[in-house]
């Protein structure tokens, strides 16, 4: 029987997107091949779970102190995966997105094929999180290598594959586009006055929802700053902002700054089987992805498979929305154009 390790380097938060993207894989892999999922823990069950110990940067301003235990990190996973391939005799090596370069070695000394797969641009979200210069060229450098040792590269959308291989230099048939799907048992059209009464939400107001992380790329200043003119055309407009992230408290400054707050409900990240009932509990979803950052976040199809009008960014990832009748695409930082998609979608019950 064929057997792959699944290998990441983060701690698997279920209720993140990368942990439902690795939980909803691995419940989902076919009996055979055999899959063993590798990685410094996580807070649900997995089947055929391995764990390496790993060590975890509590300072993030530290840079340095976190390339050192980064660089300890390896040496550490590098002796378990030795271990580990002496053991289960892998055939294949399956890479998350991530900094790896232990399975990387390890593949050419035990000639194993290796399979990466990426999310994101990493270069480009890691320039928005003010990294250092010099650190952001060698993970880019780092990046780089990484990719051209993999036999194949796994990408997310087909915008981010052609800029993986204009970025990195990378022969296009070599990358894969698999889009991100959703789960369908889980996500799917209810009865939305029911979900409302669920989590306390009143029918005489219009709910906006907006699902996923709070990351400098996804654009939501751009919602804040079209409130105003919605509201003035929906003064019962309430904006629904679901998850966690980095940017929280600057989004939340910025919405008490405009003197919003008694406009928009932030919830904090919630259970996976929890979020169906807030997105069919609201009128309508929005991504406002930065345009130059490509990706197939999970919350377009979880947004779709709700039965939920869509409006997001302009962009080749998300032309589904036309193709299926779906959402509006719109340009997030034209204020404007955003809030007149919005209060358009409010004020026509057909479209």
């Amino acid at each position: 029987m064929l057997k792959v390790f699944y290998i990441y380097n983060s701690y698997l938060v279920f209720n993140s997107a990368q942990g439902i993207h690795i939980n909803e894989l691995v419940n989902s892999f076919p009996s055979s091949p055999k899959l063993y999922c590798i990685g410094p823990g996580t807070d649900s069950f997995l089947v055929n779970y391995i764990t390496i110990p790993s060590v975890i940067p509590k300072y993030n301003s530290l840079k340095v102190f976190k390339v050192l235990l980064q660089v300890f990190n390896d040496i550490i996973e590098l002796c378990y995966l030795l271990k580990f391939i002496n053991r289960y005799k892998p055939d294949l090596f399956l890479i998350r997105s991530g900094f790896f370069i232990s399975p990387f070695i390890l593949s050419r000394f035990f000639n194993i094929p290796i399979i990466s797969e990426i999310n994101g641009l990493g270069e480009a979200q890691r320039r928005l999180k003010n990294e250092y210069k010099i650190l952001c060229f060698i993970l880019s450098k780092l990046d780089e290598q990484m990719l051209k040792c993999s036999n194949k590269v796994i990408v997310v959308s087909p915008e981010l594959k052609y800029k993986i291989a204009k970025l990195y230099n990378i022969d296009l048939d070599k990358i894969l586009t698999i889009s991100n799907g959703v789960n369908t048992h889980l996500f799917n059209v209810l009865d939305s006055e029911c979900c409302k009464k669920k989590i306390n939400f009143l029918s005489r107001y219009k709910y906006i929802c907006y699902v996923g992380s709070f990351a400098p790329w996804h654009g939501l200043e751009n919602l804040i700053d079209a409130a105003p003119l919605i509201l003035k055309e929906y003064p019962n407009a309430k904006f629904v902002l679901i998850g966690d992230g980095k940017e929280k408290n600057s989004i939340k400054k910025r919405i008490i700054d405009k003197n919003l707050l008694s406009n928009f409900i932030l919830v904090d990240s919630l259970p996976h089987k929890s979020i169906p009932i807030y997105i069919n509990a609201c009128d309508l979803c929005v991504i406002l992805k930065r345009k130059d950052i490509p990706g197939s976040p999970l919350k377009l199809r979880e947004y779709m498979a709700c039965g939920k009008p869509v409006v997001a960014t302009k962009s080749p990832d998300f032309d589904v929305l036309t193709k299926c009748s779906a959402g509006i695409l719109v340009d997030p930082e034209n204020i404007l154009e955003l809030s007149n998609a919005i209060t358009g979608l409010l004020q026509n019950k057909d479209l």
